[in-house]
């Protein structure tokens, strides 16, 4: 079976991982008097894309399968996550021309209260920032001053802090409230955030902070292979748990049951379920799930491009060719 991808994307890492289990070419089709045609027998997404509608509807008008998910917005996903009974971190949406009206936009918010600034096609922690909400409206407006920016160039040494990082159960919320940095170590950061909000056209996702207990990253696949669950420490030198800014991870492979509280394990299976239902030609989605210091279990994002350091790579192979070959034979 001949799968065809977007040739700019024949070289990505997903690829280039299961490319001796499948045929892979780059898609060419051709449209003539309103019939299109094509030699592939399906077409396979990396998640990298950011199409426009237009070649959204070009591609399933092909007649071959489409496997996996094109990139989401932020918004996009957080409206999704709202429309399916998904918890997620509360949110406003803004653009560049509407710099000065988040006054308006952010009004009854404590000027303290800790926000997280995201670009709106940004990936794997890219293009986001943390600051307080006095601090953003007045970045926005490019009148900052140095002192007022959120960020620190410090990290806490508090043992509570520390406790959190190896044993977050036992850590109260308040203690992790208290102790929370708001980020550090970019010099910088002014110049950074300003020109951020100075960029035309950029349109921004800002969320409230969550204070996290813990921070997972799931691999889900269609059918019924097994997700892959990894857990993101959290991380003291930043409020990103990422690899990428030098959080560590733990993998625990595809058998979380004694590593993953019960109930966070139950809500994990609800969004898997609604994700495999709303997508169904996915073959795999990356969840990055979070617990809050109150308990509650809910989405950062959800993607089909994602990072895989911290996977066993046979497993994440194995688990993506029985996922895709899944799907392939689902559409025969």
């Amino acid at each position: 079976m001949i799968i065809g991808v977007p040739k700019p994307f024949l070289d990505s890492s997903i690829i280039a991982l299961i490319e001796s289990d499948f045929t892979f070419i780059p898609l060419k089709y051709q449209i003539h008097n309103g019939r299109v045609s094509t030699s592939v027998d399906a077409i396979l997404v990396t998640g990298e894309e950011n199409p426009s509608i237009d070649v959204v509807n070009e591609l399933n008008s092909l007649g071959v399968p489409v496997l996996g998910l094109h990139r989401m917005t932020k918004l996009e996903q957080h409206c999704f996550f709202t429309l399916n009974g998904i918890t997620c971190p509360e949110y406003f949406y803004t653009r560049t021309e509407q710099k000065y009206q988040l006054s308006s936009l952010l009004d009854g918010i404590d000027s303290e209260t800790q926000m997280i600034v995201k670009s709106m096609l940004g990936a794997r922690g890219l293009q986001q920032f943390l600051i307080k909400k006095g601090a953003l409206i007045k970045c926005a407006q490019g009148d900052i001053a140095a002192e007022e920016v959120s960020f620190q160039k410090t990290k806490t040494t508090e043992s509570s802090f520390k406790k959190l990082n190896s044993d977050p159960v036992a850590v109260s919320p308040d203690a992790v409230k208290d102790k929370a940095i708001l980020g550090g170590g970019h010099d910088d950061l002014i110049d950074e955030s300003q020109q951020f909000f100075r960029s035309s056209p950029n349109n921004w996702l800002i969320t409230k902070r969550v204070f996290l207990r813990n921070e997972y990253r799931v691999l889900m696949f269609a059918g019924d292979t097994p997700s892959l669950y990894c857990e993101r420490h959290i991380n003291l030198d930043h409020f990103q748990n990422n690899l990428a800014v030098g959080a560590k991870v733990t993998y625990f492979g595809n058998d979380p049951t004694d590593k993953i509280e019960s109930n966070t394990l139950k809500r994990i299976d609800e969004y898997t379920h609604i994700l495999k239902e709303k997508f169904p030609m996915a073959y795999a989605l990356s969840m990055d799930v979070y617990v809050d210091v109150d308990g509650n279990v809910g989405l950062f994002e959800f993607c089909g491009e994602f990072g895989f350091k911290a996977v066993n790579l046979d497993d994440l192979r194995k688990s993506l060719v029985k996922s895709i070959s899944y799907l392939l034979r689902k559409k025969e």
